[in-house]
């Protein structure tokens, strides 16, 4: 009998109600999906056992709904077996990244903006912020801005400023 009601009941003794497991086991298949759509490589850095990652892998080429369903649903079985803490903690891990890269990408569209429509006053913000850049390559590359806006060429400077911007910020 005891074995029976194992699963109803958490590591520290309290009572899991079935909502409370299905909600546990639907979170973890959801994890498990969202893991299968990240890009190979990082698949691969996490944690997995052979079985759950070709699970992962095999759910990458299914095409039909019912079949994309089943799978998603075996992987949520799978994952149940797992050191699912670790992989949470993976996840996590690679959400932060992820965050930090987006929050960096924005800073450095907000100061090539600044630098572009803003001129001297940005400029000298900028160089307060980051005293290791070189003035002289941001002020050619904004002249050369301002060329191609009045030629109407293509954006490469703008680009090349992104960059240097970028590069700057990510040494910082």
């Amino acid at each position: 009998m005891e074995d029976d009601n194992a699963n109803e009941w958490g590591d520290d003794g309290d009572y899991k109600s079935k909502t409370q497991r299905k909600a546990e086991m639907a979170e973890l298949q959801e994890l498990g999906i969202a893991i299968a759509q990240l890009p190979e490589k990082l698949v691969a850095s996490f944690s997995l056992s052979d079985v759950l990652h070709k699970a992962i892998n095999d759910y990458k080429k299914i095409k039909h709904k019912n079949a994309l369903r089943r799978q998603s649903q075996f992987i949520g079985k799978l994952m149940r077996s797992e050191n699912t803490e670790a992989i949470k903690q993976q996840w996590e891990l690679l959400q932060e990244e992820r965050h930090r890269e987006t929050r960096q990408f924005h800073l450095v569209e907000q100061w090539r903006d600044r630098l572009i429509h803003e001129g001297p006053p940005a400029l000298n913000d900028f160089l307060e912020n980051y005293p290791e850049t070189s003035r002289q390559q941001l002020l050619q590359n904004l002249r050369a801005i301002a060329q191609e806006r009045t030629s109407e060429k293509a954006p490469v400077h703008s680009r090349k400023l992104f960059k240097l911007i970028q590069s700057v910020i990510a040494q910082h």
